[in-house]
């Protein structure tokens, strides 16, 4: 990897040029396709939430439409818990089944602003221009050349599936941004061994975690990565350390909850068996199930109720392995 350089008044021109292209592309975007911010516009990139028949007893019983997405968000701004009807729920429950990065996000909106959702869809203009930004920094510091950087961003800047998932209220933007700032994080912090730039990679990396359970194993493989390429330098265990430092931190506080609640320690999301049962039962489709065609693949198999209330969480999912 070639050596830190210092950026150029051409690099900074040239950075300004790619955040202004990202920008104007899903400023463009949410003012023309989706009613100036107040819509998701007409193209979904990612399968809209699923929808939720809640018990007679939610306080978000009798809604036109209930979504997972609107039922964690709504329990975490009333509340203050983390719950919905999960999958094979009986009834509204606390749950570690989705990771909970996004919706707490969703919720603070709601929380702080009178009209959450347009002001999150900017937000995610933003986070997206600058994630753009991002990859331009990236292939300068990864590369030798400007013009591999300046493709790097404006490629970012106008890749159509991330302008059009700019104003879809899910964890895309902000999963790609926290993608973007890991690399960009990881990168640097090699090059400068800087304390700070180290402890804010693994505190990015456990926020990427938390955001996206998926890119859980990214996450640890970031940081292996990391703690190798810092074998290289006399001080590098210190930067390896806050780097560990940093991930442990960020994903202590979710650790401790599900350990109270349910008695179990997984690191993001107890729900891995059942997504694997989802993509591998006698009716899967390659995409996601209705409730009915679960309960339906269930029923082939001698499995007991999965409803039981007696039945924790993470046991429920187990079952399905």
């Amino acid at each position: 990897m070639p050596d830190s350089r210092r950026l150029r008044i051409l690099d900074l021109v040239l950075f300004l040029v790619v955040l202004a292209t990202a920008a104007g592309a899903r400023v463009g975007y949410l003012i023309s396709y989706a009613d100036n911010a107040t819509s998701e516009g007409p193209l979904l990139v990612q399968d809209p939430s699923p929808e939720l028949d809640l018990p007679s007893g939610s306080s978000m019983r009798g809604q036109a439409r209930i979504t997972e997405r609107d039922a964690l968000a709504h329990n975490l701004k009333q509340d203050s818990w983390f719950g919905s009807l999960a999958p094979f729920a009986a009834q509204e429950e606390q749950t570690a089944h989705v990771a909970p990065g996004y919706f707490w996000l969703l919720a603070e909106f709601d929380k702080w602003l009178p009209d959450g959702d347009f002001y999150l869809r900017w937000f995610q203009c933003f986070l997206g221009t600058l994630t753009a930004g991002l990859y331009y920094l990236i292939a300068r510091r990864a590369f030798p050349s400007l013009l591999v950087a300046v493709l790097a961003g404006l490629l970012a800047a106008i890749h159509p599936f991330w302008i059009v998932n700019t104003p879809a209220i899910n964890d895309g933007v902000l999963a790609t941004f926290l993608l973007a700032s890991c690399l960009w994080l990881g990168i640097r912090g090699c090059q400068s061994e800087g304390a700070l730039t180290s402890l804010v990679f693994g505190l990015a990396l456990a926020a990427l975690g938390l955001v996206r359970a998926a890119l859980f194993p990214f996450a640890v493989v970031g940081l292996l990565w990391f703690l190798r390429q810092s074998r290289r330098s006399p001080a590098g265990w210190q930067v390896a350390l806050l780097a560990v430092l940093g991930f442990v931190i960020g994903l202590a506080p979710w650790a401790m909850r599900n350990l109270q609640v349910f008695g179990d320690v997984f690191p993001i999301v107890d729900s891995t068996y059942y997504h694997l049962w989802i993509g591998n039962n006698p009716h899967a489709t390659g995409g996601p199930l209705s409730e009915e065609d679960q309960r339906s693949a269930l029923r082939l198999f001698s499995v007991e109720d999965l409803a039981d209330p007696n039945l924790s969480q993470p046991a429920r999912y187990r079952r399905l392995a």
